[in-house]
């Protein structure tokens, strides 16, 4: 299951930071900003999906 809707601007700052997280550490302790589930990094440095647990894909953004 995957959300389909729009992310708050402050769900979006959380998934943001949890991509920084991810990039910089490989992981990260941040939880889904919409059910408090685990987040998942799928992908590589230029496209990539934020996923989680219980709601599927959250965000994800394609590359070249």
């Amino acid at each position: 299951m995957d959300i389909k809707r729009n992310l708050s601007a402050q769900e979006e700052k959380i998934i943001f930071k949890a991509i920084d997280d991810f990039r910089e550490y490989g992981k990260t302790d941040i939880e889904c900003p919409i059910c408090k589930g685990k987040l998942n990094y799928i992908g590589n440095n230029s496209s990539f999906a934020i996923s989680c647990d219980n709601c599927g894909v959250i965000y994800s953004l394609r590359g070249i």
